[in-house]
């Protein structure tokens, strides 16, 4: 059975401890069954090099996963959690086909180079050393959303799983425990 592509909604507003950058995508890898991700799909984004305070550099990436919804014989029969990667190849790279397998065409992931996103960080606690960790929310957002701004929808989006409590490592007053002496990571850019 093929896979359809699907689509969300929301709109938006304001949650302490939340980043939202916006970036284009350099590069997609399929990162199936490799390392941390021993989901039935996994797809590593990468978006351009930064430069960090002490010149140093790093390349941002995140990692977005899941799994298929199956039948009691195993077979595959909806998107399940790789919903996310439903949406990523579909709404924002414009495939727009039926997946036939678990893996995700060349041609699909190359449709999203270049494409401009918003992607979403939240914190969720503070390492024993007292800096903040930060997660990457796995849902991608275009530039606009359902005729709203991206960024404002892939927050509402992300409220509404907080509020809804399928994420439950938020933590909100986190940012704030860290103080200043965490100098790594900038003001919350993320409050609409």
């Amino acid at each position: 059975m093929g896979l359809k592509p699907g689509n969300g909604s929301g709109n938006g507003t304001r949650m302490p401890g939340v980043f939202i950058n916006k970036d284009v995508i350099v590069d997609v890898q399929d990162v199936t069954g490799m390392g941390q991700f021993p989901s039935d799909v996994a797809l590593k984004i990468l978006f351009p090099e930064r430069q960090r305070k002490d010149g140093s550099t790093f390349q941002p990436s995140m990692t977005v996963y899941g799994d298929f919804e199956r039948d009691a014989r195993g077979l595959v029969t909806g998107w399940g959690s790789a919903f996310k990667i439903d949406r990523l190849i579909n709404h924002i790279g414009g495939w727009n086909q039926e997946l036939q397998s678990q893996e995700v065409p060349v041609e699909a992931l190359n449709m999203l180079i270049a494409k401009e996103v918003y992607h979403l960080q939240y914190c969720k606690g503070l390492t024993p050393g007292g800096q903040r960790q930060m997660v990457n929310y796995q849902i991608v957002a275009g530039l606009v959303e359902n005729d709203q701004p991206g960024d404002r929808w892939l927050l509402e989006n992300f409220r509404r799983q907080v509020d809804a409590d399928k994420i439950k490592n938020y933590d909100p007053d986190a940012w704030d425990r860290a103080g200043n002496h965490d100098l790594r990571m900038p003001s919350p850019v993320g409050e609409l």
